[in-house]
């Protein structure tokens, strides 16, 4: 990817929904219109942060959503463009959005908890695993940094933004 800084920082990888904006709530599993997105202002302000502090950041989100033809991969980015638009609003920059649109039954390498997003994402910002944390929201999310062999976090309504780049 040529517009990405593969400066030697260390990289922040976050997933999307429960992370960077408020999952869906039942019965609803999927953002699929940028009304729908609510974006946590605590993440908002961590991605500043940590930009400021000359750390790389991405996104890996699992968007099967896509592959059941409920959402096109264009209005995917579209709602990726509204969160970027977040975070510039607040004094950051855009972010780059990795995204695995395959159903859970393709039995794709990239889509977690296999670690093909973050393999990639790591690869492009040229980061080895002691310099990446991973930071997500379900069991899935753990696997695959597991099997990145980099360090996660999990992000719940106990996370605490002071040690998130520890």
């Amino acid at each position: 990817m040529s517009n990405i800084d593969t400066q030697m920082n260390p990289l922040l990888i976050l997933d999307r929904d429960g992370v960077i904006n408020k999952s869906p709530t039942f019965p609803e599993r999927y953002i699929l219109d940028r009304k729908q997105l609510v974006t946590i202002k605590k993440t908002i302000e961590l991605i500043v942060f940590a930009q400021l502090n000359n750390w790389n950041i991405c996104v890996v989100t699992n968007q099967q959503c896509i592959a059941k033809g409920l959402i096109s991969y264009e209005e995917v980015i579209l709602i990726h463009k509204e969160i970027n638009q977040k975070i510039t609003d607040s004094g950051g920059t855009e972010l780059v959005f990795y995204v695995c649109p395959h159903a859970e039954d393709e039995k794709c390498k990239c889509r977690k908890p296999e670690p093909g997003l973050l393999l990639s994402a790591m690869k492009d910002y040229n980061s080895k695993p002691n310099q990446t944390i991973f930071i997500g929201d379900n069991d899935y999310d753990e696997l695959a940094a597991n099997k990145a062999g980099i360090r996660f976090k999990m992000f719940d309504s106990n996370f605490n933004y002071a040690t998130a780049l520890l």
